[in-house]
């Protein structure tokens, strides 16, 4: 996807997902695991609070225990010191401020 030369590539999940989803299934992580996760490139993650209504997806589960893997996320992401903001709020704040942090200086 880079290769096309886009402004800014937004990716759903990364490695920080394969950490957490180890820690939870498996009670560990492979270092090996952790340390690529932690050498990914990647300029700021955003971590999503759940202060949304849940919505049912195939690929999606937990929907009860939503306030402690955000909780699990945080961790790992300040554990292994990559940068991040929290978005929380309506779907159009979350998108405003997203915007706000991924657009150039100059078009800010």
């Amino acid at each position: 996807a880079l290769a096309d030369g886009p402004p800014f590539l937004v990716c759903d999940t990364d490695l920080v997902t394969i950490v957490v989803w180890s820690l939870e299934k498996y009670g560990r992580c492979d270092p090996w695991i952790m340390e690529q996760a932690r050498a990914r490139v990647y300029t700021h993650r955003f971590l999503l609070a759940p202060d949304m209504p849940w919505v049912p997806d195939p690929l999606r589960e937990n929907p009860h225990d939503r306030d402690r893997l955000f909780a699990v996320h945080r961790r790992v992401l300040e554990e292994l010191g990559l940068s991040y903001t929290i978005l929380q709020g309506a779907l159009e704040v979350r998108l405003r401020e997203a915007l706000r942090l991924v657009r150039p200086t100059s078009a800010r």
